[in-house]
This record gives C-alpha cells, sequence and structure tokens, in this order.
C-alpha cells in the first residue's frame, strides 16, 4: 500500500469526473468542485493488512441552494468515478474551515482494501 500512490489516484479519478478538479492535497484557493483525499484511517482487521479509509472534501458553492442542487446533481457521479478506487461508505454534507471563513462542502469516505 502506497498512500501517496493512493492520493495521486484519487485525484486522477476525481478529475476525470465532470464539474470536478482533483487534487492531490488541499489547494491554496477553492473553487466549487475542488477536490482532495484526507486520510481519515488506517485499520489493521487482520493483523497484516492495513485498509485505509479516505475521507475526500468535494468544495460546494457557497449559496446554500445552490449548493444544495450541486451536492443533488453530483454525488452519484462522484461516488460512480471513485468506484474503481475502492468503496464509498458514505457522502455527507460539511464545512471545510478557511482563514477567510468555512465553506461548504461535500465529504465521502471511501474505503480500500489492502
Amino acid at each position: 500500500m502506497s498512500l501517496t500512490g493512493d492520493r495521486a489516484e484519487l485525484a486522477d479519478a476525481l478529475s476525470e469526473i465532470e464539474g470536478v478538479k482533483g487534487y492531490k492535497y488541499r489547494p491554496n484557493a477553492m473553487n466549487t468542485g475542488d477536490a482532495w483525499p484526507l486520510l481519515q484511517s488506517l485499520d489493521n482487521p487482520e493483523a497484516g493488512a492495513f485498509e485505509a479509509t479516505w475521507r475526500i472534501a468535494v468544495i460546494l458553492p457557497s449559496d446554500e441552494v445552490k449548493a444544495s442542487e450541486w451536492f443533488d446533481s453530483h454525488h452519484e457521479p462522484i461516488a460512480d468515478g471513485l468506484a474503481d478506487f475502492g468503496f464509498v461508505d458514505r457522502i455527507e454534507p460539511g464545512l471545510v474551515q478557511t482563514e477567510a471563513g468555512d465553506l461548504q462542502a461535500m465529504f465521502l469516505l471511501v474505503r480500500r482494501e489492502a
């Protein structure tokens, strides 16, 4: 397992989804559709084969209604676009904290088995 390789693979997979631009790490300036992986956890259920769970952040529009509409229309294509990488366990709305204020975001939990 290579976490660096997983980050690059996730960024590439995200960039292939219409309306989404993938990054290996959080970009300095964030726009709607910008997405990047955050390592959520490494579990070792079989004592020898780590399972990585990634938390993918995707920036939503700042307007509440537009954010809801973007979430509604993009959550399934994003999950489908990540299917070759791993299993999407959960999708939920949330906030990304920045110095300029919080940004609305979609978070996906993606599990990749070793």
